[in-house]
């Protein structure tokens, strides 16, 4: 199972790191390693993250109604 895993930095600001995804919901990490770390315990090398702000307004929509469908 590939897991696509859309994740937004936001540890500038103190908050660590968003994720949405269908496999794990919302979810925040304290870092990107701490990410990556829950990601190859969940998923071993089979996921791919996404930055969500390089996804078009069209696809980030795509993704909230998919996401909101669950």
């Amino acid at each position: 199972m590939l897991a696509t895993i859309y994740f937004k930095d936001l540890t500038s600001e103190g908050q660590g790191i968003f994720t949405l995804s269908l496999c794990w919901g919302e979810f925040w990490a304290k870092s990107m390693s701490h990410l990556k770390m829950d990601l190859v315990h969940d998923f071993g090398d089979d996921y791919s993250l996404v930055d969500i702000d390089s996804l078009s307004d069209e696809k980030y929509s795509e993704l909230e109604a998919l996401h909101a469908g669950n």
